[in-house]
């Protein structure tokens, strides 16, 4: 089962649910910070389950 909340997506299936988020990099500092923050109250969701972060970034080293 997949849920869609704007940017923020949270998988569920048995055993494992997963909460992910995009952060392009076009996107104004509001806009990014209000992304996070739905994000990590996904995560609360899973504050009785061993949670694994992971941070991908993509893009041109500067």
């Amino acid at each position: 089962m997949r849920e869609d909340v704007g940017e923020v997506r949270v998988m569920s299936s048995p055993g494992l649910d997963a909460a992910s988020v995009a952060l392009p990099a076009g996107i104004d500092l509001e806009d990014r910070a209000a992304r996070m923050n739905e994000f990590w109250d996904k995560l609360v969701e899973f504050q009785h389950r061993d949670v694994l972060v992971v941070a991908l970034a993509v893009g041109e080293e500067l």
